[in-house]
């Protein structure tokens, strides 16, 4: 990172080993940096219909490739059961046997998907309350992925 020159680590990314640049940018976000340059690159370099001064953009992609291994998290099951269960104070029972249908698992693995979306809340407070109150929100604009659950919909 060059001192006083947050936005030249952008021109970095030409240079350095990429996953180097790309921990230095991380960083900045991190420490809030807020230089109006570092902001308006950042921005340049995740909108998929910005050109960029080096032709460099930041692509979202899966980790792995496949299916997801046993015993891996689902997080679109935690995720799930979260909202429902915890935000929106859904009938336990029915939403671990509407879940089932949906995702294709048993009573147990609800439980433990359950279980460890809490235990990473936990270890990531600062995300609770951004969570909760987004899917608050999109309950109150009608969003259909944010619908009271009815134990008969399936």
């Amino acid at each position: 990172m060059r001192e006083g020159m947050p936005w030249a680590s952008f021109c970095d990314l030409r240079f350095l080993e990429s996953d180097d640049a790309m921990r230095d940018i991380a960083a900045l976000i991190r420490s809030g940096c807020d230089d109006p340059a570092f902001i308006k690159l950042l921005a340049d370099h995740i909108d998929p219909d910005c050109k960029t001064p080096f032709g460099i953009k930041f692509v979202v992609k899966r980790s792995k490739k496949g299916a997801p291994k046993r015993g891996s998290r689902n997080t679109d099951l935690e995720h799930f059961l979260w909202r429902h269960i915890d935000v929106w104070k859904e009938p336990v029972e029915a939403v671990v046997t509407h879940a089932q249908s949906v995702f294709g698992v048993g009573r147990t693995v609800c439980f433990a998907a359950l279980q460890k979306h809490r235990e990473w809340l936990k270890e990531n407070p600062e995300f609770e309350d951004s969570e909760r109150h987004m899917e608050m929100r999109l309950r109150e604009l009608g969003h259909p992925d944010a619908e009271p659950f009815s134990p008969g919909k399936g």
